[in-house]
């Protein structure tokens, strides 16, 4: 296949894990394909390589981050109308997940070298773009009370000592939801809009969530006590929070809108926007193409 590859890589990422860059590269040389490598720096974040990649002739990029990373990267991919690969070298990886792409780097690189690829949606809450899911309330205070803990706790770490500390503690928002499918004001505990079943490194938050069918799958979680928080937690590690709680909503949709009492954090792949209480989620059917 003649294609053009950028290999664009954080190195944040961690070090051992750079090793699989060092494959990849070796990789493209055996198959014959041009590849240009970009590192991610603080003053050259992921999207800007992407753009100097395409500009510079890339025809497909490849990603070797996280979530974040992968978001970055991504939507230039989906702006060009370009391929985009995953090397899963981040803490969560869960786009990968959405994709069913290996979560070890070696095969999910046997993976890209297949040249297989498959077309899936992309959303946008407000003017953000994301692959995964997008989500207001305890999971995006969940991210950003993560990003404030010591650096010596390991991510996966942090992401669970985060709940357990804002699972005694979370005060509710009251959530104002607007779609052709679900109408709703009241407290509630989080609501998630997704295009892929995982986030927080594989709690399964949208289970029946389909990465090509076109609409979001929405989950809403009404204001619960603290009791059934501890009981809510281990339900959502296996996705059966549907059948099991009453004061969950799940609802597929197009379009909606989310208003809240005050502002609130917006969590977008894992990336946290700060001061928002309205954002609109679209989605874009078949917005990407990815290797997987």
């Amino acid at each position: 296949m003649p294609y053009q590859f950028a290999l664009i890589h954080n190195p944040e990422a961690g070090e051992k894990k750079s090793v699989i860059v060092k494959q990849f590269m070796k990789r493209c040389k055996k198959e014959g394909i041009l590849c240009t490598y970009y590192e991610t720096k603080e003053d050259l974040l992921p999207a800007a390589c992407a753009q100097k990649a395409v500009r510079e002739g890339a025809t497909a990029l490849i990603c070797a981050g996280g979530d974040g990373t992968v978001n970055q990267v991504g939507e230039i991919a989906s702006q060009y109308h370009i391929p985009m690969g995953i090397l899963p070298v981040g803490s969560g990886n869960d786009t990968a997940r959405a994709y069913s792409i290996s979560l070890d780097p070696e095969r999910a690189l046997e993976q890209i070298f297949t040249y297989r690829t498959k077309k899936v949606d992309v959303g946008y809450a407000n003017e953000h773009f994301f692959l995964n899911i997008a989500s207001v309330g305890f999971d995006a205070d969940v991210v950003a009370k993560k990003s404030t803990l010591p650096g010596w706790i390991p991510p996966s770490m942090g992401y669970r000592l985060s709940v357990l500390l804002l699972m005694l503690t979370y005060k509710e928002h009251t959530f104002s939801i607007s779609s052709d499918a679900f109408q709703r004001k009241q407290k509630g505990l989080l609501c998630a809009v997704g295009i892929g079943r995982f986030y927080g490194g594989g709690v399964e938050i949208l289970p029946d969530a389909v990465i090509d069918d076109g609409s979001f799958s929405v989950r809403f979680i009404e204001d619960i006590s603290i009791l059934e928080r501890f009981q809510l937690l281990p339900a959502l590690q296996f996705g059966n929070h549907l059948t099991r709680f009453e004061k969950v909503h799940t609802f597929a949709t197009k379009e909606v809108t989310l208003q809240t009492n005050h502002p609130v954090y917006l969590n977008v792949d894992g990336e946290i926007i700060e001061g928002v209480n309205e954002v609109t989620f679209t989605i874009h059917p078949l917005g990407i193409e990815v290797f997987a």
